[in-house]
């Protein structure tokens, strides 16, 4: 067997949120009944009548901060989207009750997160499903290989050297051992070597597309960092506006078929290692399920209606039939556990706390500080 093709579907349970790296600007979009318009310059210029525009062109003149508050009023009273936009998506009623508070407060930067796209279109890149797929794996071959002691052990060495440290230099030479030493065992987990100078990672053999979404399946929203302290309270820090998938926790349908190729051809004749169908779905329900799990009892087990969210998730999976399915979570939000490897996590927070862990799998983003962000679940249909 040289190449599989494995038809597949994709079934969005809880929001998701892939970022282009940009937010949009606040004198390009406007949000009005329930829609966020995506105008541009040009476009608005060619809205305004001549008027309008001897209006527009006084207040950029002007170079003060009330003329920017003037500004964003303008654009949101003199220009009508819904005749020329390149793009909209619909917004929560949250986001549109913030927009409009907000247009006169000059030090709200009406910063939204959209999602990628091109032109119009949304969809989830197919990097961002390898990408969970291999940290799966990983800790999946890691389990086979019985390192996991191995890594115990080396994390802990590591992180009492890096919590006792309070030198600078010497804190970032511990931080270069860690990334060295995570990136040597990745390195020897999936190279293949075709010769003694030339050196294959394993995971080109696994090709993924781009999962196109359906239009009208995103919507713009409030999400909140919500973390759990040390009292057993919990607090939600300055939310962000983003946009997300519409998911299966909202209400919503949305299920898209996509294909993914296993490329054997690129495989040395004599390799001992591959990746199969199966080790895809023993890899993703043996890492993401026990995190679904960890969040709703350790971090939102006294606050039900979080956790009920958690437990709907896993219902939502298991209810329509498993065979040959697999939960995994992609997107922003997914956080630290679901991209590391399980039993070499050593946290950033806890050079800064001087404690162990404090800071780290303590917090969550969730949609309107209620939804976990993420959770999908893989069928393969072939």
């Amino acid at each position: 067997m040289k190449e599989q093709i494995l038809k597949c579907k994709l079934e969005i349970l809880s929001p998701i949120h892939i970022g282009t790296g940009e937010e949009l600007d606040p004198q390009e979009y406007i949000i009005k009944n329930g829609t966020l318009y995506f105008v541009g310059y040009q476009k608005m210029l060619e809205l305004l009548t001549s008027e309008n525009k001897k209006q527009l062109f006084n207040i950029l003149q002007r170079d003060d901060i009330q003329s920017l508050i003037e500004l964003r009023k303008f654009i949101y009273h003199h220009i009508q989207p819904e005749k020329d936009y390149e793009w909209k998506i619909k917004v929560s009623p949250e986001v549109e009750s913030w927009y409009i508070q907000k247009l006169g407060d000059i030090k709200t930067q009406l910063k939204i997160y959209p999602f990628i796209h091109s032109q119009s279109q949304r969809y989830i890149p197919g990097s961002s499903l390898k990408g969970a797929i291999r940290t799966a794996i990983l800790n999946y071959w890691i389990e086979k290989n019985n390192l996991n002691g191995v890594l115990s052990r080396r994390r802990k060495e590591l992180e009492d050297r890096l919590l006792s440290e309070r030198d600078r230099k010497r804190m970032r030479k511990v931080k270069r051992e860690i990334e060295s030493f995570a990136k040597s065992l990745e390195e020897k987990l999936t190279s293949l070597k075709l010769s003694e100078k030339e050196k294959k990672d394993i995971f080109q053999i696994l090709k993924i597309e781009d999962v196109i979404l359906p239009f009208d399946s995103t919507i713009c929203v409030e999400v909140k960092n919500m973390t759990l302290k040390s009292k057993g309270n919990l607090t939600s820090g300055i939310p962000t506006y983003r946009e997300v998938t519409l998911s299966k926790l909202t209400g919503a349908d949305v299920v898209v078929d996509f294909e993914v190729k296993l490329d054997y051809n690129l495989l040395p004749s004599k390799s001992y290692l591959t990746i199969t169908k199966n080790d895809i779905l023993e890899a993703l329900n043996g890492f993401y399920l026990p995190i679904l799990e960890s969040e709703a009892n350790r971090l939102f087990a006294s606050f039900p209606e979080i956790s009920e969210n958690y437990k709907k998730i896993k219902t939502l999976f298991t209810s329509s039939g498993n065979e040959d399915s697999a939960l995994l979570r992609i997107g922003w939000g997914s956080g630290f556990e679901s991209m590391t490897l399980k039993k070499f996590r050593i946290p950033q927070n806890s050079v800064r706390s001087g404690r162990r862990h404090i800071g780290w799998g303590y917090s969550k983003h969730l949609v309107s500080g209620r939804l976990p962000l993420g959770w999908v679940k893989l069928k393969f249909l072939t």
